[in-house]
């Protein structure tokens, strides 16, 4: 019991020291748009809009698609929020492995593409070779750079604001 509050107490903290951090510019939006792939019925798509940089207040803005696929049944009011691993993978791309799911009976299920990947925009995609070339990976950074992308705003906590972001705007 003292190592459940130990923790509930370290998570709180960490809480308060995170918050102003992530939610200095916050407030997404979500626009419905036609979905970037192929989809089935009960699929509606769209992007939220969110702050490259959300500690500067006159940063550019970033798009992250978004999926939507409704539950066949009745659906409980808390759905899935499904992120691609990898890093880098697309969640929209296996979007397929989705309809037919026991989850996808009670509870809509929420696909987005992270910063920097799949159909978000921009895309931070490099080519092929770059994880095991220094030089190659150093001219796509610089590359990436010279459009004004950010690279330092591409990161967890950025990634965990969106998706609150993703909450309030659905």
């Amino acid at each position: 019991h003292r190592k459940k509050s130990l923790f509930f107490m370290l998570s709180c903290l960490l809480m308060l020291v995170l918050m102003p951090t992530i939610s200095a510019q916050s407030g997404g939006d979500f626009s419905p748009a036609p979905c970037p792939i192929e989809v089935a019925e009960n699929v509606d798509c769209g992007y939220l809009t969110v702050p490259e940089d959300r500690s500067d207040p006159n940063s550019s803005d970033i798009r992250l698609a978004v999926a939507l696929v409704r539950a066949t049944g009745n659906p409980l009011p808390d759905p899935i929020v499904y992120l691609e691993g990898g890093p880098g993978g697309s969640a929209l791309t296996g979007i397929d492995a989705w309809y037919d799911t026991d989850y996808g009976q009670d509870r809509d299920i929420i696909l987005i593409d992270q910063r920097g990947t799949g159909y978000s925009e921009p895309g931070l995609f490099c080519p092929e070779g770059t994880d095991s070339d220094a030089e190659l990976a150093a001219d796509c950074r610089a590359d990436l750079e010279a459009q004004g992308i950010d690279l330092g705003a591409y990161t967890s906590a950025a990634n965990a604001a969106d998706i609150e972001d993703l909450r309030l705007a659905l």
